[in-house]
Parts: structure tokens; C-alpha cells; sequence
């Protein structure tokens, strides 16, 4: 009997929560939007207060931890602009968004992309040792060709990286010297972009591209002290970058966010080996890290399940 009273329990609670997320979806549409409206392709938004708040100031569903944003300025509920927060101002909408091709074409698939500080401009790149791409570098440059089909050229001209502007849609071919196929990379101090790692010739390359004007890669190809190719690269609290494991990689290094010429210093991380599968899944590829506190460098450890 007691069983039974206890599951008759949990039924009951099952219902009632089932009811009250029923009354709710029912009274809040999840497609909202501000008093202020914006472009909706012709779709009027229909105000009405919602009865899931009971009329009340300041929450959607009767609480107090809602914030709305109203004309890029945040109204939080209980302070000075509780007044302004009524749930009249929300209104309801059938359009639920649309896309739209910003370019037809851009040249080079995005296999890493960066948005790049103060310039609108959006960085991207793909390997070298995979074919032509469909964009000419220029100023011209060949070099042979990796991979691709039988029919194309011997010659690679084309480039595998490009600079987009993301408010004018004009793509200015990059020239990558390496094939930074399956890398990694982060902003520098100064806001430049680096790149770091790869496949084929770029197993142990470094690339820097500075925000500027007509600005490219520049590249050593071999900067690093090991193969870096599925390696992961984190920012440290000095500006410098950690560059850690890759494919057969256990180690890790330390290489400087500002010049391609430096001395690489390398440490073994047996973790990573520790964690490579003999299956060959290799599930430590692109290892999860984080800094924390305080100021040191932490690996977010792989753990394995055991049938």
C-alpha cells in the first residue's frame, strides 16, 4: 500500500505539472518580440497582455528574474524602471525569421572563420592539400597542386583564404602558405589573428595576420617544436598562447602571440597519451582547456566509461 500511495503521489505531480505547462504555453507565445518594432517583412505584431502573468509588473510568468531589452537598454525588474515594464508592452508575431545569401559565391569554404577587431571584416580559410578553390589569388601566385580531381590543372593559383566584409559583402583573396587543414588559432594582443598548426606542409607552421589594409599572412612553417594537427590553442594570462596535443602530439608548448621567431619550449603532458584509445578513435583530439584561477593552466581531463 505504501508503494502504491507514493506512485499515486508522483502521478498526481506528473499531472499538475503537465497542466501548468500547458496553461503557460498556452498564454505566452514563444515568438516575442519588443514594443519597438523592427524588420519583420511585413508581419504586425498583435500587443495583447499575457494572461500568464496574472497583469502583473515585471515577469512574464509571475517572478521577478526577467529581464527585457527595450531600444538597446536593459530594463531589469524591481529597480528604478519597474513602472516601464508592463507585460503589455510584449507583442506577439507569426514571422519567426528568415535567411538571406549575403554572397553568392565567396571562393573558399569556411573551414575556420574569425571575425577580426574593428574592421568589419570577417577571416576564413581552408586547406591547401584538398584541391583549387574557386578564387584566383591576386596578386597571382602558383604553386603545384595538392589533392583535387584528375582533370584539374597541375598548378594551384587559386587562394584559401579570405577576407570578407561583413557590411559590403567585397571578399579579398588571402594567400596561405601552408595547408592549415584541421589547425587552431586565437587573437593576439594586438588584435592580430594566429594561426596555428595543420596538416601536409603545415604540421608545424605559424601564421599571423594583422588587421590592416591589404595586410596577408605572414608564416613560418616551422615554428613549432612538434606536429600540431587537431591540437588546441587557449590564450594565457601574459598574452601568449598554449598550444597543446594533436594527432600522436603528448606535449604541449608555449609560443608568443607577436613575432613568427622564437625559441619553441615544449612539455610532455603523459595525460594525453594516457587518454589515447587503442581502438585508434583518438578522443583526446582538440582537447577541452580552460584557465582558471589562480592564473594556471588546467586540462579538462577525459574520463572512460567501463562496460
Amino acid at each position: 500500500m505504501k508503494i502504491s500511495s507514493t506512485t499515486n503521489l508522483l502521478k498526481s505531480l506528473l499531472v499538475l505539472s503537465l497542466l501548468f505547462i500547458y496553461a503557460t504555453a498556452d498564454e505566452v507565445s514563444p515568438h516575442t518580440v519588443s514594443r519597438y518594432r523592427s524588420q519583420n517583412h511585413g508581419h504586425e505584431p498583435r500587443p495583447r497582455k499575457t494572461g500568464g502573468s496574472k497583469g502583473k509588473k515585471g515577469s512574464l510568468f509571475g517572478g521577478t528574474g526577467l529581464g527585457l531589452l527595450f531600444d538597446n537598454e536593459r530594463l531589469q525588474p524591481g529597480g528604478d524602471n519597474q513602472d516601464e515594464m508592463e507585460t503589455s508592452d510584449v507583442a506577439l508575431t507569426d514571422f519567426r525569421g528568415s535567411w538571406k545569401i549575403d554572397s553568392e559565391n565567396a571562393g573558399v569554404s569556411a573551414m575556420h572563420v574569425q571575425l577580426m577587431p574593428n574592421n568589419n571584416k570577417a577571416v576564413w580559410f581552408d586547406s591547401t592539400s584538398n584541391g583549387l578553390s574557386e578564387i584566383q589569388n591576386n596578386p597571382p601566385l602558383c604553386k603545384p597542386r595538392f589533392g583535387g580531381r584528375d582533370t584539374d590543372p597541375p598548378e594551384d593559383c587559386t587562394a584559401h583564404g579570405v577576407e570578407y566584409d561583413i557590411e559590403t559583402a567585397e571578399v579579398r583573396p588571402l594567400k596561405v602558405g601552408s595547408s592549415p587543414w584541421c589547425s587552431c588559432g586565437g587573437l593576439g594582443q594586438n588584435g592580430n589573428l594566429v594561426s596555428t598548426g595543420g596538416d601536409k606542409d603545415g604540421f608545424r607552421a605559424v601564421r599571423n595576420l594583422h588587421p590592416c589594409p591589404n595586410c596577408d599572412f605572414e608564416e613560418n612553417p616551422r615554428a613549432l617544436f612538434a606536429n600540431r594537427w587537431y591540437a588546441t590553442q587557449h590564450t594565457l594570462e601574459d598574452g601568449s598562447f598554449i598550444v597543446m596535443g594533436g594527432r600522436n602530439a603528448f606535449n604541449y608548448e608555449i609560443i608568443p602571440s607577436d613575432s613568427l621567431q622564437f625559441t619553441p619550449r615544449m612539455q610532455e603532458l603523459p595525460l594525453l597519451e594516457d587518454t589515447t584509445d587503442d581502438g585508434g578513435r583518438e578522443n583526446n583530439l582538440y582537447p577541452f582547456v580552460n584557465l582558471l584561477q589562480p592564473l594556471r593552466f588546467r586540462q579538462l581531463q577525459v574520463h572512460h566509461s567501463q562496460p
